[in-house]
């Protein structure tokens, strides 16, 4: 084997090694799913703690288009946990899930009576979503 690749093996199991490989869900168990937003893009992580801590199971992120880059940071944050939600419904559907956001877009969410075309109210959500 050359150095290049002897490199590449080594690299490779190294990051074998490293904490942030994805786990399989335990659909028995519960979820979390922690979200967050920037101007530029959103992201998500859901994780589940299956015994040895809390543990990636799925990594998302995406840009926002040019309408969603004159969101309010707040506006942001809600459509972050919006979108997730519908990114991993097929994991989280018939699950207990805890999402994890800003306090100040958490609360906003769970008083908005009349949201944005691309938010929804706390009250839509599911009762076995937890909000923190």
């Amino acid at each position: 084997m050359d150095r290049r690749a002897t490199v590449c093996v080594r690299a490779s199991k190294d990051d074998a090694d490293d904490e942030t490989l994805l786990i399989y869900p335990n659909f028995e168990l519960p979820f979390r799913l922690v979200t967050d937003a920037r101007k530029v893009g959103l992201g998500a992580c859901l994780m589940q703690d299956v015994g040895y801590g809390w543990q990636p199971v799925a990594f998302a992120s995406k840009v926002n288009s040019p309408a969603e880059m004159n969101y309010s940071i707040t506006e942001l944050e809600c459509l972050a946990v919006v979108w997730s939600v519908k990114l991993f419904r097929s994991q989280l559907y018939g699950s207990s899930f805890t999402i994890v956001t800003d306090h100040a877009a958490l609360k906003w969410l769970m008083t908005r009576t009349n949201p944005r075309a691309g938010c929804i109210s706390g009250r839509s959500l599911s009762k076995s979503t937890t909000l923190r």
